[in-house]
Formats: structure tokens, C-alpha cells, sequence
């Protein structure tokens, strides 16, 4: 077997193990051979446990989240996994079923239920025995801080949020005379040359955070509304990704969308009002915008119209704990607890990159259960 065929072969052993996101998402054969504890996931309840734990977070067998179920014995525990990437995939499914087996294997008290982003995710989840719903993880960004703002003036046609990697398809902008772009860099080194291809394809597009400039910097999610207000429409130009925030935010913002053929589960928040899927093409695509700046759309009924289906699997997922809830004998209403456990796109906030508050972030957990609480405080 040659140097590629054995890769190759680590790489599908990989994906059944420590999950396909993993591997493709976070640093490739670096977290085959030597994978790093994370912690993704939020307590909606602590009485019962109830937790939205994002794909990442097992990503080893030392993972905080398997020291956090270890001391969750004897309490009925309820996992809803949310999934950052396209989940339809054969490698994809294969993780996902690697991680049913490892929790059914160590433990009776653990349930979990995929929380899929678009239909097909969903069909093909329970063609594999997954126990899964439709709840569409963009319904979880925080529309106080994306919304139209008045006193801005849309001064860009279009633009594009998204990192600067392959699988963004940058050139599909390259017919469009009046381009912003928000972005950052991609996090591996052998994607490094796109950036600078994307800068000679691109030489007349206005940066609002240049990825390549000494200077540059993550945008807040305010800067990046305020950056939104400034243009008329949003660009969606991948193939296959997971349901793409950028697209969300967009819509609630007010932006009318551009938008390629696509998996992942973006389109479940399109209407054919104010977005137009468009061929892979440039001139497709630039041709696309200018119909849409035609149209004079307003920027509320954009976003009231997107917050209407927002709602829609917000209340799927209340509803499926309150089902829980009804379960275990517990009287309260999921609802009226909602305002407290909401966090911004279901995450604990600043526990994703350190596994110190993490660790912390579960003491605070077992408390409040130990403690008969509903919820963390």
C-alpha cells in the first residue's frame, strides 16, 4: 500500500472515530494523531440534564463532555447534537453513528436526538438509526444584534461574508463591480495561496477586515451588522457547508440573498421573494445581484419574513424538551425557562477555546444538579 492509500485509510478510520468535522474542520491529520480536547454545548435544563452539545465536542475519548456524563450517573441525561458542517455524507453519518455507539456502549442514562439542518439531513440521519428532528441551527443567532439599521447607508451591491478557502468559490464574485467583503483566514497553512488569489481576483473589492493586512482582526458580531447595513445584498457561493450563519445574518439584517445550488441547509430560511439561486457562474451571479437591487426590497419584510420561520424551529426545539420534560414528571414549562437558558447559537459563551473553562463550565452544571436547580446559573 503506498504513502496516499495509507492516508487515505487513516483518514476513513479517523472519520469513524473522532468524527468527520473533526478532521476536515479542525486541523486534518494534526487531530487524526493527536486530537484535542474541546467542549462545545450549552444546559437548557439541569433538572432533567438537558444539553446542546455541538460534534466537536467529542472529538476524543478525553473530551469534557464524557467526564461530564461519567458524573451524571443515575440522572436521565438528554444530548441534542448540533452539527456545524454538511452531515449528509456517508463519512459524515459514519461519525455520527460512532458516537451513538461509544455513549450507548458507556452509558444506559444518556439519550441523544440529531438536530438536523435541512430535511434531507434529517432523512438521511434516520436512514441510519439516528433519532434526529428539524431544527435548523441558525434559528439560534441572536436577531437583537443582526437587524436593518436606519441611519446606515447601503452603499456596496453586494457582500460576502465567508473565510478565505477553496470551498467559498470567491471567483463566482468576480463579475460584480461593487463588492464588500468580511472574512478571515482559513486555519490551514496549505489554503494560504487562495487568500492571495482571491486578492489579484478580487483587487477592486472593499474589505471591511483584510485577512492579509497586518492590522487585521476578528469583527465583532455588531461590526459585522453595521458592515451588512452597508450593502444591499448578501452572496452564499458554496457548494456544500453547513447551514452557513453568514446566510442568516444576512436576512436579518435586511439583505436580499444571492445563493448557489447547495447542501448543508442554508435554503431553509430562502424565500423566492428576496433570494435567487443562481448558477455557479460569475456573470450568473453578478447578474443575479442587480436583479435583486431592482426589486427594491424592503429590509423589514426581509427580516420579519426570515423571522417567521425562525420561530418555527425555535418552537421545535422547545416543544421536544418540553416532550422531556412531560417524561421524566416534570410540571414546569420549557417556555417560560426559554429567556434564561437562550445563548447566543446555543454555546456557553467563552468555553469553546479553553479546556480550564470548560471544566469550570461543568462543576457549575453538576452543581445546579446536585442542587435540585432547573437550570445553571
Amino acid at each position: 500500500m503506498n504513502l496516499g492509500a495509507r492516508l487515505k485509510k487513516l483518514r476513513r478510520i479517523a472519520y469513524r472515530t473522532i468524527g468527520y468535522e473533526n478532521v476536515v474542520g479542525h486541523g486534518g491529520l494534526r487531530e487524526i494523531l493527536r486530537p484535542t480536547p474541546r467542549g462545545r454545548y450549552l444546559t437548557l435544563s439541569t433538572r432533567p440534564p438537558v444539553l446542546n452539545v455541538w460534534h466537536d465536542s467529542f472529538s476524543t475519548p478525553r473530551a469534557p463532555i464524557y467526564s461530564l456524563l461519567d458524573q451524571l450517573q443515575g440522572w436521565s441525561t438528554y444530548l441534542l447534537l448540533s452539527c456545524g458542517t454538511y452531515m449528509g455524507s456517508k463519512d459524515s453519518l459514519d461519525s455520527l453513528c460512532a458516537i451513538q455507539r461509544r455513549l450507548a456502549k458507556r452509558y444506559s442514562h444518556v439519550r441523544m436526538t440529531m438536530l438536523a439542518n435541512s430535511r434531507a439531513e434529517l432523512h438521511a440521519m434516520q436512514e441510519r438509526g439516528l433519532e434526529a428532528i428539524l431544527c435548523n441551527h441558525n434559528a439560534f443567532v441572536d436577531e437583537r444584534t443582526f437587524r436593518p439599521l436606519a441611519q446606515v447607508r447601503r452603499v456596496h451591491d453586494a457582500v460576502y461574508d465567508a473565510a478565505l478557502r477553496p470551498v467559498k468559490r470567491h471567483e463566482l464574485a468576480t463579475k460584480i463591480g461593487s463588492l464588500a467583503l468580511i472574512s478571515y483566514p482559513s486555519p490551514f497553512p496549505s489554503e494560504k495561496g487562495y487568500a492571495e488569489a482571491v486578492a489579484k481576483l478580487l483587487p477592486h473589492a472593499h474589505w471591511f477586515n483584510d485577512p492579509m493586512a497586518a492590522d487585521w482582526r476578528w469583527l465583532s458580531a455588531r461590526e459585522v451588522n453595521e458592515a451588512l447595513n452597508q450593502c444591499r445584498v448578501g452572496l452564499c457561493l458554496s457548494e456544500a457547508e453547513g447551514a452557513m450563519y453568514a446566510s442568516i445574518q444576512y436576512l436579518l439584517a435586511g439583505l436580499a440573498v444571492v445563493s448557489t445550488e447547495s447542501v448543508g441547509g442554508r435554503d431553509v430560511f430562502f424565500d423566492d421573494e428576496y433570494v435567487i439561486i443562481a448558477p455557479p457562474e460569475p456573470d450568473a451571479i453578478a447578474s443575479a445581484v442587480q436583479s435583486l437591487i431592482d426589486r427594491d426590497l424592503s429590509p423589514g419584510m426581509i427580516r420579519e419574513r426570515t423571522l417567521e420561520e425562525v420561530e418555527t424551529h425555535r418552537r421545535s426545539l422547545v416543544d421536544f424538551v418540553q416532550r422531556i420534560f412531560e417524561a421524566e414528571g416534570e410540571s414546569r414549562r420549557f417556555h417560560d425557562d426559554w429567556p434564561h437558558v437562550y445563548r447566543e447559537r446555543l454555546v456557553e459563551p467563552g468555553i469553546g477555546g479553553s479546556l480550564e473553562k470548560v471544566v469550570e463550565y461543568n462543576r457549575r452544571i453538576l452543581r445546579a444538579v446536585n442542587n435540585g436547580r432547573d437550570f445553571v446559573t
